[in-house]
């Protein structure tokens, strides 16, 4: 995927995310909607962590791979569908934006991977911070987005970590 983000002062405002292999167009402006191939997209509404779909990635050192096996078995716990397998991260954000997944966490993303994607979260709903929930810088690693009714719950499972 292409992923393109104007950032404003550290903080993502435009993002546009193409994936040409599926034909499939995401563009977002902060404060306004956000699009998928011309049609409006949202966040889920889901309220519980039961049976949710999330995208986990542990990235490379070990630190972050013991951690995410600890976040891993707790969500399954509350039978959660863990997509593993990436395409990309930024394509993943923007399917958190959709609906189409419930949340996305991830350690070891750089600015350049998720800057576009987070401007089109923003503007569909979705929230994004960091794992002991503060809010995301740009240039951190780590990343929580989901809708804000999932927040806090992700937070207490990764924060405890």
């Amino acid at each position: 995927a292409i992923s393109i983000g104007l950032v404003i002062n550290n903080e993502p405002t435009i993002g546009v995310v193409f994936a040409p292999a599926i034909n499939t167009l995401y563009v977002g402006e902060v404060g306004g909607q956000s699009f998928c191939n011309d049609q409006i997209i949202s966040t889920t509404n889901k309220n519980s962590i039961d049976n949710i779909k999330i995208f986990l990635s542990s990235g490379v050192s070990k630190e972050s791979i013991e951690r995410h096996g600890k976040i891993m078995s707790l969500l399954e716990k509350h039978n959660a569908f863990i997509e593993k397998d990436f395409s990309c991260a930024s394509l993943d954000l923007c399917r958190v934006a959709d609906g189409s997944y419930d949340a996305f966490i991830h350690r070891g993303l750089a600015a350049w991977d998720i800057a576009g994607a987070i401007a089109i979260l923003q503007s569909a709903g979705s929230v994004v911070c960091h794992f002991n929930g503060s809010e995301k810088k740009l240039f951190d690693k780590n990343i929580i987005a989901t809708n804000p009714l999932l927040k806090e719950k992700l937070i207490a499972i990764t924060q405890d970590c």
